[in-house]
């Protein structure tokens, strides 16, 4: 199992817990407003209620705690796993520029394959570059030529296939 799942079981067991001496405490709160209504003869008796509430409280203090660490652990996690996929986003840029080199692009060629790689469509790209869409087509062509592809989606094909090559397969 994995940690973020075994993580979110434990919580979910420890605020449970929480949950039930929460409403114990208020049910005996409830008996405790309303006076003696059960015969003395069904009653667990001082000693033993005590205790029981006790072990209660103890173990809802206990919840808490851990709680406040999972809590507390998120921030560090969350950090944590941006710097990881800043890290893979860096290095997949790094990849992109070394297959452009590769492909022999030209830096003009390199910003429209960028562009065309994150979806942008080409009069998307011919507006943030201040041309004409048939401007665009033209480096599109050029790029698709020069990767061996036909076409948009085997260039983005390309790139995420050489990702899933990385990844091993879960057992």
């Amino acid at each position: 199992m994995d940690r973020l799942l075994t993580s979110r079981l434990a919580l979910i067991a420890v605020l449970a817990l929480q949950l039930f001496c929460a409403v114990v405490f208020l049910f005996d709160g409830v008996l405790d407003l309303l006076g003696p209504v059960m015969p003395t003869s069904l009653t667990l008796g001082l000693a033993q209620g005590d205790l029981f509430e006790w072990l209660l409280g103890l173990a809802l203090v206990i919840s808490v705690i851990v709680t406040a660490l999972q809590v507390r652990r998120l921030p560090r996690d969350q950090r944590r796993m941006k710097n990881a996929l800043q890290a893979a986003s860096g290095a997949f840029g790094e990849f992109l520029q070394h297959q452009f080199r590769d492909w022999d692009l030209s830096p003009s060629e390199s910003d429209v394959a960028l562009f065309a790689i994150k979806g942008s469509s080409v009069a998307e790209i011919a507006r943030m570059r201040g041309t004409k869409d048939g401007t665009i087509k033209a480096p599109l062509n050029a790029i698709y030529r020069k990767a061996g592809v036909t076409g948009r989606p085997q260039l983005i094909s390309f790139f995420i296939d050489e990702m899933v090559d990385g990844i091993a397969p879960a057992v």
